[in-house]
């Protein structure tokens, strides 16, 4: 046989290939081939009103958290996670716990000194960290709950009172000729109707974005019908149904009426109270115009009202050792803030209201 017969018949033979080369091969070539539809394919539509998701909604909402918070507080309130998941300590624990530093730096606030005082700034401050830190754990341990919620207000407020009864203490004896009344006033009031509209908005917000009904509304609406139907209740649920009646008060005053009608409605016939084509409304404008930059520019506009900022500006006064001066200048800027954020958040939602009025709009086109 000759060289060029033996390499003839060599050639014409095919190669032995793997299964798996082969298996690659094909699989290779069909994910070209989606790559190839996809880049083709049309754009899909998503509706600009349809509730968003959980975790976007909780992005979104972030931008709500006042900055001392958010660079400072939650960060330390974070670090001390991994110690608190391995200790047998629930987040009412840890709420306990910062309701007692509050009350006792309330006692060195009384006693005045400028040693007490300082100790009593490291004292609230710390308060303030683990008052972050009970939310925190209570998220990482799966033990949220409306119930924790009210009783976390509760400890806010005990452990905020606590020092600001320290507060006049100290103001009764090294200012005689202040008035204690303004001084109540400016301490609790002005940070009371900071930290409610903050509460009432981030919650309506929230409601909103997710298409729940678990606004402040509903919620109020609920609670007072199945109060009406059973009675009873505990402390913990007549004081959130109280906070709750609170907020409906200061804020949204003009809507009680139509509130107390639904209340009608819901203690006779459950589930009748629950739909208020009004709240529907805001709640598709808001959907609408949440993934646009004035949400965003409103809703970091919207911290400078949260309760934990007047606190902040009471915790460092205590630095000052002119406490009363510093309740002066509080009672002031909160009011004024409480008024602003309040007037801009409700001209927002209702101009997404009255945008909605003219035309639901277009669908929002949405690429990879």
């Amino acid at each position: 046989m000759s060289l060029e017969s033996l390499d003839t018949q060599v050639s014409s033979k095919p190669l032995p290939v793997a299964p798996s080369s082969v298996r690659r091969l094909r699989e290779a070539r069909e994910v070209a081939a989606e790559v190839a539809s996809a880049e083709h394919a049309p754009e899909a539509e998503i509706d600009p009103e349809a509730p968003y998701p959980a975790e976007e909604v909780d992005t979104i909402l972030y931008e709500m958290t006042d900055p001392l918070n958010r660079y400072y507080r939650y960060p330390a309130a974070k670090a001390m996670l991994p110690l608190f998941m391995r200790l047998p300590f629930t987040p009412n624990h840890i709420t306990a716990f910062h309701a007692c530093l509050g009350i006792t730096a309330g006692v060195l606030i009384a006693r005045g000194s400028p040693r007490d005082l300082v100790v009593a700034f490291f004292l609230a401050e710390a308060r303030m960290i683990f008052d972050c830190l009970d939310g925190v754990v209570a998220r990482a341990k799966k033990l949220s709950s409306p119930n924790g919620r009210t009783i976390d207000e509760m400890g806010d407020m005990v452990g905020y009172i606590g020092m600001q009864i320290g507060m006049l203490f100290h103001v009764h004896h090294y200012y005689p000729e202040e008035s204690l009344l303004f001084m109540v006033a400016a301490g609790m009031l002005v940070p009371g109707w900071m930290a409610m509209t903050y509460d009432y908005y981030k919650r309506t917000f929230s409601s909103f974005l997710r298409g729940s009904d678990d606004g402040p509304a509903e919620v109020l609406v609920r609670r007072s019908a199945k109060l009406a139907r059973e009675g009873g209740g505990g402390f913990v649920t007549r004081f959130a149904l109280m906070f709750e009646w609170l907020q409906t008060v200061l804020l949204t005053p003009f809507a009680i009426p139509q509130i107390l009608e639904r209340i009608r409605r819901e203690t006779e016939n459950p589930g009748s109270g629950a739909d208020d084509p009004s709240l529907d409304a805001a709640a598709r404008g808001v959907r609408r115009r949440a993934r646009g930059p004035g949400f965003k520019r409103l809703l970091r506009f919207t911290s400078i009202v949260t309760g934990d900022n007047a606190i902040t500006f009471f915790n460092f006064g205590l630095l000052t050792f002119a406490l009363a001066k510093v309740e002066k200048t509080m009672i002031v800027a909160g009011f004024f803030t409480f008024v602003v954020v309040t007037l801009t958040c409700a001209a927002w939602t209702k101009r997404g209201v009255t945008g909605a009025a003219g035309g639901a709009g277009e669908p929002v086109r949405e690429g990879r």
